[in-house]
């Protein structure tokens, strides 16, 4: 067999295995719930179930689809959403095959990067097999929404490869892919903005000679980015003080990221938003393993670029998670380390390369990489249960993070789904004493006393979401309709008009609106709003009944038929009496 043709099946080989271990490692995730931002993305989401969304998918906050700003702006994660529900509905094992089939398509493209950058067969496999088992992807892999960390790290990597093979050689279809990748990356997460800085790496590590016309557009994609991006990156005080106290956080962030890496043991979400002090134990000792790499990454460029390069790799991919600035919700996060992992497993398969490369030691390297993947695929089956049960979830992240708001608050939501509301309270109660300002606690218990008929305490505790964020829609929404249960027509009239101002697109808001005009007589004004609701949404089954009713009594019995027709083509029952009504005017005008 000629030596290109083994080579070929000797790579076609590795890649199956590669394939073959992914699958097996995440089988376990498929069945695992929607869990912490899966309701927004993805269960309440309203853009994903409706294909002429696509539009407003790119136009704003990822969260706009279920009335929440989440300030992120994510729309190809967004997308693939979309598709998702087209082909399974609100079924997750679709979710999960979706996600476990991007991290493989990613550990290819490490596998291929590397191979383009190096060109050892054996490094290239031994570090993409390493990254695609290791159990610290578990929350970018098994949590549906970790799907924007996956995306973000395979066009970057699909963005540097073509990059690179336009160094050695100018291809149109290349450039035009290398392009497409970079502006799909930062379409997909924010962290595309160490585009630029990796590019400088590779650079600065292989003594590349920087070409303006290959260099400049993804500078200046990544301007545009920064210049045109419609969320704003900082949701939190900002500000030289800030910087300085948050510092320490990043190392003793590095610490811990170091820690997992080693040894994976004890993962979980939400580490909290800490604040450290310079002399703590992990801050001194993240500051330590962070100047010690520095200088051997620095002093190995030479003689060991793979060193160099792997270092400077895990350095410059966690820039955006710094939490220094921008500045996020949580110190540090397991997710955060999806694409600079790459650097870990760099180092750890050039240990092994280098061993297999040795005749002798062959076998060693081979069964020493078979007991590492042992151990991380056994750490990843494990830890994908974490992920399964959405109480699980949330009362073992409690024993880690026991002060934690939101995961308190998440489980408030499942208990008051299950009925379980004094316990939900509670929870609710806890995650406000935790984070004063957590809105959405708020806004939780006023809908448990709006559903006991405790509209007064309901209003108080939506008033104070609004205190807190005076853009939140859906509060000025369940407000307008705790003023209406108390008769306060006219008050529930300013809030339904603050939400449709806030949101447009707020179909509800616009519904119990127009039934307010009409309660107090103003038919006029209520067939507007009911009309242009339509207009936005024709599928709107609630606004062409009202219609219908109202045209109906105005005796446009014309207009009362078509909107009622519209309702039953929809799928709706409508009243029998009131279809009986109708008839009379249905064989008119079929006369």
């Amino acid at each position: 067999m000629p030596s290109g043709v083994f080579q070929k099946h000797k790579q076609l080989i590795l890649v199956t295995l590669i394939i073959l271990l992914g699958l097996a490692v995440y089988a376990n995730s498929l069945h695992g719930q929607f869990i912490w931002d899966d309701g927004v993305f993805v269960r309440d989401n309203a853009y994903i179930r409706d294909w002429s969304r696509i539009i407003s998918v790119f136009a704003g906050d990822s969260g706009a689809g279920s009335s929440i700003k989440m300030n992120c702006y994510r729309p190809i994660q967004i997308l693939t959403y979309t598709i998702d529900y087209a082909l399974w509905g609100l079924n997750v094992v679709g979710y999960h095959l979706t996600n476990v089939i991007l991290h493989i398509a990613v550990a290819l493209a490490v596998y291929r990067l590397v191979l383009l950058i190096f060109g050892s067969l054996p490094l290239s496999f031994f570090t993409s097999m390493l990254f695609v088992a290791h159990p610290v992807h578990t929350e970018a892999v098994s949590y549906i929404s970790g799907r924007a960390d996956i995306l973000s790290a395979l066009f970057i990597l699909l963005f540097l490869i073509f990059y690179i093979k336009n160094t050695c050689r100018l291809n149109l279809m290349s450039y035009i892919l290398m392009l497409s990748s970079c502006a799909l990356a930062f379409l997909s997460k924010e962290n595309a903005l160490v585009i630029a800085p990796l590019l400088l790496l590779y650079h600065y590590i292989f003594r590349r000679r920087i070409r303006g016309w290959l260099f400049l557009p993804p500078l200046i994609i990544s301007l545009f980015y920064l210049l045109l991006r419609p969320v704003r990156l900082v949701s939190f005080s900002f500000g030289p003080a800030m910087i300085i106290k948050r510092i320490p956080g990043f190392f003793a962030a590095f610490a811990g990221y170091l820690k997992i890496l080693l040894l994976p043991v004890n993962l979980h979400m939400e580490y909290g938003n800490r604040l450290f002090n310079i002399i703590q134990p992990q801050v001194l000792s993240g500051l330590g393993a962070f100047f010690l790499l520095l200088f051997l990454a620095l002093r190995k460029r030479g003689a060991k670029r793979v060193i160099s390069f792997a270092i400077l790799w895990f350095f410059a991919a966690l820039l955006p998670t710094t939490s220094i600035y921008p500045v996020h919700s949580f110190y540090m996060a397991e997710h955060w380390l999806y694409l600079p992992s790459i650097g870990f497993f760099l180092i750890l398969g050039w240990g092994l390369a280098l061993l297999y490369e040795k005749k002798n030691w062959r076998f060693a390297a081979l069964g020493l990489a078979a007991c590492l993947l042992s151990l991380y695929s056994y750490l990843t089956v494990k830890q994908n249960n974490y992920w399964r049960d959405e109480l699980g979830f949330y009362k073992r992240t409690l024993e880690y993070t026991p002060k934690s708001p939101m995961a308190h608050n998440n489980l408030g939501n499942i208990y008051s789904r299950a009925g379980e509301e004094a316990t939900a309270i509670k929870e609710y109660l806890k995650a406000i004493k935790f984070d004063p300002r957590l809105l959405e606690a708020y806004y939780n218990l006023g809908d448990i006393y709006s559903r006991a008929g405790d509209h007064s305490a309901a209003i108080k505790m939506y008033l104070k979401a609004i205190e807190i964020d005076p853009g939140y829609t859906e509060a000025y929404y369940s407000l307008g309709n705790a003023y209406h249960n108390l008769g306060k027509i006219d008050k529930a009239m300013e809030m339904m008009r603050k939400a449709v101002e806030l949101n447009p697109g707020y179909l509800e808001a616009y519904n119990n609106l127009a039934s307010d005009y009409a309660e107090t007589g103003n038919i006029e004004e209520a067939l507007k709003l009911w009309n242009e609701a339509v207009r936005r949404d024709p599928g709107f089954a609630t606004a062409h009944f009202n219609l219908s009713v109202y045209y109906f009594r105005r005796k446009q019995y014309d207009l009362a038929l078509s909107h009622c027709d519209k309702v039953l083509e929809l799928g709706y029952q409508v009243d029998p009496r009131f279809l009986k009504q109708l008839e009379p005017f249905r064989s008119k005008k079929e006369r």
